[in-house]
């Protein structure tokens, strides 16, 4: 097979678009891993074990402030909604190098061997003529035909934590003024 024949045989398709395939189904799964958090995370679970997706989940800070004029210790209450203090999962890919080498080599060796022998023996004695010739003739050919194919793919993706988009930041921003400190 031709070494242009051996490179067209080869499903560039599928060798490329594979890992960018893999790479937009990660980040499809880790844009959902997200959601999914987010609602684990944000909402508190009914008894039933769903999610309650009309009541936040808060985290209660309980402490002791003096009262003002008196210095009188008195407990307070900082409510905060958990999403607002625990940080979201954002992954995103921010690079994708696929490297591909492809490495055929073909030899083809063809020798020929000839080997020729001549014996001849010659004799002479009284009234006997002796005459001995012996030839020998031995022809080896070989032919081999070597083709090696070595293959090579790597594929670095580089992902990094983003920045919490912009809707969710000011889903964030008015969960702060959900913030309460009650005094007792």
């Amino acid at each position: 097979m031709a070494l242009g024949a051996e490179l067209a045989g080869l499903d560039f398709a599928n060798l490329i678009g594979g890992p960018l395939t893999a790479a937009v189904q990660a980040q499809a799964q880790a844009a959902m891993t997200t959601v999914d958090f987010i609602r684990s995370v944000a909402f508190v679970r009914k008894n039933d074990g769903t999610i309650d997706e009309a009541t936040l989940a808060t985290l209660d800070f309980k402490y002791k402030v003096a009262q003002e004029g008196t210095g009188t210790p008195r407990d307070a209450t900082l409510t905060v909604p958990l999403i607002s203090v625990v940080p979201i999962p954002y992954v995103n890919i921010d690079d994708i190098t696929i490297d591909f080498r492809a490495k055929i080599t073909s030899v083809e060796t063809l020798s020929t061997e000839t080997d020729l022998k001549v014996d001849a023996k010659f004799k002479l004695n009284y009234k006997i003529v002796s005459l001995k010739v012996s030839v020998a003739l031995q022809r080896k050919t070989k032919q081999a035909q070597e083709t090696t194919r070595d293959y090579s793919m790597n594929v670095l993706i580089k992902a990094s934590g983003q920045d919490v988009p912009e809707g969710m930041a000011r889903v964030l921003g008015i969960l702060e003024g959900l913030v309460k400190e009650r005094v007792q």
